[in-house]
């Protein structure tokens, strides 16, 4: 298959409601992570196996030269890319019928922005015997959490969106990473325009056309929630003793493992910094430990940070305490998700924070606890509960 004359339609225009506090600025696909943004590194690997044409559906805070716009201006890539405006986030659904003009006759790709490993992935789903459309598929044990297919032979017979824990053996997650024909669409338009209205077309659409897919060994990086950018951390530093830019400012006895550090950063004496990120601009005082984080870019950090992840332009003060361990130290952290709690599957992790924020001293932050963008949070308090948005 001539992966030239696909068309990709990137998916890039949702809230990003779950992303709380890093979703005010721009889409999540934009985020840098070892001086590189998600969307672009995708793109890479799109350009690298073939694929020519892209089209980006992005809301009006990414377009216009703002965003992942701005970030994609000048991109390099031997690549067309094209932004189509969505107005009001409307789902995969409504996102994919903006673009229905670029695929006419034609099989396409559909992806979201971060999929950074998609590439390798439209390699192997081209490989297979198809006549309508390839998903990837990977096994779960949490499939209430998903969109799940169901097999028989090598075809696709059923997708169900997030199934009752009641409803037997079905663990075969959908990937994010999609491959159909043209036929797909009149499913599509003839669905009422809802937050599932792609899962309910291609449910009805694989009834309908045989669909094959692939199994994938282990499961795409996904970003539904903040603390996933942990796995993105630890995939990009994964092969990675230390990277550190040319332009950083090092005091002395400094300790830097597994750890990336870009350009225009100072990092003080006797800091010690373990399985991180820092971007571009920030500044770690003196005797700081960094340990298991991502801090964005033009940060000043005087407090030690562990198992965090911090948004860009936010200062924290001196003398901050950040727990990563719940009541019960044995247990996974629960957070709260839109009011809901939701389980992170992690024994350690501290805190997130939206961009320019400022937290000053003697700040004590509950794990799992959230701090929104543009916030002050005033010296000596302590955070129990998620602040949100200033």
């Amino acid at each position: 298959m001539n992966l030239s004359s696909i068309p990709v339609i990137v998916l890039s225009a949702g809230e990003n409601s779950r992303f709380f506090p890093l979703n005010t600025d721009t889409h999540k696909g934009a985020l840098r992570l070892c001086g590189q943004s998600l969307i672009l590194r995708m793109l890479y690997g799109l350009a690298g196996v073939g694929f020519k044409k892209i089209y980006i559906v992005v809301s009006p805070k990414d377009y216009n030269n703002q965003g992942l716009t701005a970030e994609l201006q000048n991109h390099h890539l031997n690549i067309e890319v094209e932004f189509i405006l969505q107005g009001q986030a409307t789902g995969m659904g409504g996102a994919l019928l903006l673009a229905k003009d670029k695929i006419r006759d034609k099989t396409f790709a559909v992806v979201f922005p971060y999929s950074i490993e998609a590439g390798k992935v439209f390699i192997k789903m081209t490989r297979v015997k198809q006549t309508n459309g390839v998903l990837a598929l990977t096994k779960t044990n949490k499939p209430w959490l998903y969109g799940i297919a169901s097999i028989r032979g090598q075809r696709v017979i059923s997708i169900t969106e997030k199934p009752k824990k009641t409803e037997g053996s079905l663990n075969l997650k959908l990937q994010g990473v999609y491959l159909l024909s043209s036929n797909f669409m009149p499913y599509l338009e003839n669905t009422p325009i809802k937050d599932y209205s792609f899962e309910s077309a291609l449910h009805y659409f694989v009834k309908k056309y045989p669909v094959s897919f692939i199994r994938l060994n282990q499961p795409l990086l996904t970003l539904k929630y903040p603390w996933h950018l942990f796995d993105f951390k630890n995939q990009l530093l994964k092969n990675l003793d230390k990277r550190i830019e040319n332009t950083i400012s090092i005091d002395k006895n400094i300790t830097i493992k597994r750890s990336y550090i870009g350009p225009h950063c100072f990092v003080g004496k006797n800091a010690i910094i373990e399985d991180s990120i820092i971007e571009e601009g920030t500044k770690i005082s003196a005797g700081i430990h960094i340990k298991n984080s991502i801090i964005f870019k033009s940060c000043k950090i005087h407090s030690s940070i562990k198992d965090s992840i911090i948004g860009a332009n936010v200062s924290i003060g001196k003398g901050v305490i950040v727990l990563t361990k719940g009541e019960k130290s044995s247990n996974k952290i629960i957070t709260q998700v839109k009011g809901k709690p939701v389980n992170t599957d992690l024994k350690n992790f501290g805190t997130v924070v939206g961009n320019n924020t400022v937290i000053q001293k003697n700040v004590f932050v509950d794990a799992g606890i959230f701090i929104g963008a543009n916030v002050i949070v005033p010296k000596e308090q302590r955070i129990r509960k998620h602040i949100p948005h200033n």
